[in-house]
């Protein structure tokens, strides 16, 4: 236990001084009540009450004061409380396959619906953050807990050109807690060059044993045209404790959509998202609601016991404020007086 104003301890030696002066008041009373009694009626007009009834309501008034003047120093303490610790980042494919109106009205609508759902299913302490992809990615919110701010910053998000589906899961990788500074392997998008100077010199490595849980929800059509081998995508988040899990936007067989002025066919693939959930530890889910509620329970939710500083001052002054109405209830069914 650790102290924010320690000197303040030394107001409970007051507690005694409070025990002498209560003890003092109590004899006071009785003296004044003999005082005007007459002493051969003394035994049948005056009964003595028990101790008990006395001493007890006089010890919880000094608990109540020996709590209001430890609250005093502030006390901390440092306790192992659960604590949600899930983070997830949510990685939307905005290239213009998404477009595609084989799902109404387009894949890309489809998909932010799927997100909104999910921001609404989790539980309000999960942390939650959205990267954006199409021939690069981007961490457009970091994992936050402010669930208007990732609203407002989805509803702009736009559309371009490509697609790579390796580029979206590093960015995840590295916007979740913990994984800033992972260095990315040769053959992935912002890897060092040979002889490059590394920008985080000081960086302490990783150990990937002490990271918080971590997930990533890729929703695309699974159109890849650009960008690293996803497979190299996917061991860099297993590194790192993150599993994959994907969301396939669009029907089997693909469709006809026209992007400026032009008709283009835009194919869907399925078979790709299984992969890299497969190869994520993580699972493909269906675009189904029953599937999506089950999964977006299980990746709101990773309760982890951790070591947490509680400041104590609170917790004393309620118990102090229990203590005194408990001995005022005392003191008024016993000796119709509050104090």
């Amino acid at each position: 236990m650790t102290f924010a104003s320690p000197e303040m301890l030394f107001l409970l030696l007051l507690v005694p001084l409070a025990w002498w002066g209560l003890t003092r008041l109590e004899a006071r009373r009785k003296n004044t009540a003999l005082a005007y009694a007459d002493a051969n009626l003394l035994g049948s007009t005056i009964k003595t009450a028990p101790k008990a009834h006395s001493n007890i309501p006089r010890v919880l008034q000094l608990v109540a004061l020996g709590f209001l003047l430890f609250t005093s120093s502030r006390p901390s303490a440092t306790l192992s409380l659960p604590q949600n610790k899930a983070a997830i980042m949510i990685a939307l494919d905005t290239s213009r396959s998404m477009l595609a109106p084989d799902v109404e009205p387009n894949r890309l609508e489809v998909a932010k619906g799927v997100i909104k759902e999910f921001v609404k299913l989790a539980p309000q302490d999960t942390r939650i953050g959205l990267v954006t992809f199409s021939e690069s990615a981007a961490a457009v919110v970091p994992v936050t807990t402010d669930r208007p701010q990732l609203l407002e910053r989805l509803e702009k998000v736009k559309t371009s050109n490509t697609t790579s589906l390796a580029d979206p899961i590093v960015a995840g990788v590295r916007a979740l807690p913990g994984r800033a500074t992972a260095p990315i392997p040769q053959g992935l998008p912002g890897a060092l060059r040979p002889g490059q100077p590394n920008p985080n010199p000081n960086a302490k490595p990783i150990d990937p044993n002490t990271l918080p849980p971590g997930a990533i929800l890729l929703l695309s059509d699974g159109v890849g045209n650009a960008g690293a081998d996803v497979r190299l995508a996917v061991q860099f988040a297993k590194t790192y404790k993150v599993k994959v899990y994907t969301v396939a936007i669009g029907k089997q067989g693909g469709a006809v959509a026209k992007i400026d002025g032009q008709d283009y066919f835009i194919p869907f693939n399925a078979d790709t998202l299984k992969q890299i959930a497969q190869l994520g530890e993580g699972q493909a889910v269906n675009n189904e609601k029953a599937d999506l509620e089950k999964v977006f329970k299980e990746l709101g939710t990773a309760i982890r016991w951790e070591a947490t500083k509680l400041e104590l001052s609170a917790i004393l002054a309620g118990l102090a404020l229990l203590a005194l109405l408990v001995a005022a209830s005392m003191n008024l069914v016993w000796h119709r007086r509050l104090t």
